[in-house]
This record gives C-alpha cells, sequence and structure tokens, in this order.
C-alpha cells in the first residue's frame, strides 16, 4: 500500500493498524501505532511510503512502512495473544494475502509497462518534433530512415498497446533511439 503525508514540511508519520471491515477506522479494532521519523521536510504528497501487512501461519502480523528510495524504515509485531482468530481465520488470512501480494505485482507490472508505453509514445513525439524543423538539416535518406523508424514504431505500439511488457516497449524505445542516432538527431 502507497502512502504519503498530508501536511507540509511533515518529518513524522503515524501508522495505526487496526482489524476489521468497517469504514470508520474507530469502530474497527485497534491493534497498535508506530511512527516513521526522520523524514526530509517536503511539501504535503512528495514523501512516499509502502506499507506492507505480512500475518505468518501462526497468526503473527507485522506492519511495516519504507519510505521510498531509502533505509528509512519502522514496523510493528503483532501476536494473536487474546485468541481472537481461529487457525482457520489465520490460513485463510495467509491465503488472501498471498492471493492479494500476487494481484499487487500484477498492478505493478501493469503500471510499469503502461509506464515504458508512455515514455515510448513520448519519445516518438518528441522525435517527430525533432524532424519536423530541422528536416532540411538532414539528407533525404535519412528523412525516409527516421520517418520508417517512426511509423513502424508507431503500428507496433497500435498493435501492442495493451498486451505490451515494459520490456517490449523498451526494446521498441531503443530500437528507434539507434535509428536515431545514427543520422545524428538531436
Amino acid at each position: 500500500m502507497k502512502l504519503t503525508t498530508v501536511c507540509d514540511n511533515q518529518v513524522e508519520v503515524l501508522v495505526s493498524v487496526y482489524e476489521g471491515e468497517k469504514f470508520i477506522a474507530k469502530e474497527n479494532n485497534f491493534l497498535g501505532k508506530f511512527y516513521l521519523r526522520n523524514i526530509p521536510p517536503l511539501p504535503k504528497g512528495v514523501p512516499m511510503f509502502d506499507v506492507c501487512f505480512d500475518i505468518d501461519v501462526d497468526g503473527i502480523l507485522t506492519v511495516s512502512a519504507t519510505l521510498v528510495g531509502t533505509n528509512n524504515t519502522n514496523q510493528i509485531t503483532l501476536t494473536n495473544h487474546s485468541g481472537r482468530l481461529t487457525k482457520d481465520e489465520i490460513n485463510r488470512m495467509v491465503r488472501e494475502g498471498e492471493m492479494y501480494k500476487k494481484q499487487s505485482e500484477e498492478f505493478d507490472e501493469i503500471e510499469r509497462s503502461c509506464k515504458a508505453r508512455d515514455e515510448l509514445l513520448n519519445y516518438i513525439e518528441e522525435v517527430k518534433d525533432m524532424v519536423r524543423p530541422n528536416g532540411y538539416k538532414i539528407s533525404e535518406d535519412d528523412m525516409v530512415l527516421v520517418s520508417e523508424a517512426i511509423d513502424h514504431t508507431s503500428k507496433w505500439c497500435d498493435w501492442n498497446y495493451i498486451g505490451g511488457t515494459a520490456y517490449m516497449f523498451k526494446k521498441k524505445k531503443d530500437e528507434l533511439q539507434k535509428v536515431c542516432d545514427y543520422i545524428r538527431l538531436g
């Protein structure tokens, strides 16, 4: 789960852990809290935190928060001393956690693919913009070469817009960059 700060220059965040399914936190069972401190004072919404929940087969829940891009992390470990959870409930939660982890990994891959696709599409537009005003500065053969490369890459993007992977989009961008480097565009 990704979180961020809510105030400008916030140097710590409080992570409160609740058990339950109610929309309002106070209507759920409070399990514990911890602080992540030493956050650089930045505008609200800039520092990003990864919050991870991990429950093992013994019902021990570990919640951690990490400032993205740093080693700044803190966590809390909560045990099932009160016996509120049965072994079956714990096993169900572990299975659900594994399922959600897989879904999260799939979502991350989709997010990486979308980002790589957008970078490729932006690069295509950059190349088009470079060729338009500078078309007279490159040879006719080079103009044909870059135009064909742009056309080929654009068509490839149309065909692979949804199913393409991050690797595929990056590879296509590299191919187009090689053509542009060859004719010394930009």
